[in-house]
């Protein structure tokens, strides 16, 4: 299933063995390099309460309406997850990153993600702009990722062209 990170923010998580809510999703995880989804921040109460780690391979199923995991022990600290820690302390995330081609164009910033999550996998970034429309790339037009910028193929060179979000409508 694809579906977009800012869908999935807020989304509630249930546990099957429970039959209740469980948290809440904060954030979506995905590995600034490789494009891995790695999991979900969990809020699990209130203001004050920790959150919560999510891995994505704890997932069962994804829904518009909700995540689903078997049961309450799927959310653990966030420091017993590794990779969950490292991401968090590089501050590295895909969101808001500049996106350039080759050539060295400016099309804007990533505002979105979709995930395919039967591969857990990043599929799409969409890039906004100031004056322009907005783009969605496929994950196989990223030539290189750094903490500040996504650098794409130049889209006069490739064989797909960039999909405006009109046009998904």
């Amino acid at each position: 299933m694809l579906i977009e990170v800012k869908k999935l923010k807020h989304l509630p998580v249930a546990s099957m063995q429970d039959e209740a809510q469980i948290g809440q999703v904060d954030q979506v995880l995905i590995h600034p390099e490789t494009g891995e989804l790695i999991g979900f921040l969990i809020k699990t109460g209130g203001w004050f309460s920790p959150k919560l780690a999510l891995s994505s391979r704890d997932v069962t199923s994804y829904d518009y309406k909700g995540i689903v995991v078997r049961n309450q022990d799927s959310l653990v600290a966030i420091d017993e997850i590794q990779p969950f820690k490292s991401l968090l302390n590089r501050k590295d995330f895909w969101l808001d990153k500049e996106v350039i081609t080759e050539s060295g164009d400016k099309l804007g910033k990533v505002n979105n993600l979709i995930i395919d999550t039967d591969l857990e996998q990043l599929a799409k970034i969409h890039v906004g702009s100031t004056f322009g429309k907005e783009l969605i790339l496929d994950k196989a037009k990223i030539v290189e990722v750094t903490p500040r910028v996504v650098k794409v193929k130049d889209l006069a060179n490739t064989n797909q062209a960039a999909i405006p979000e009109q046009a998904l409508a």
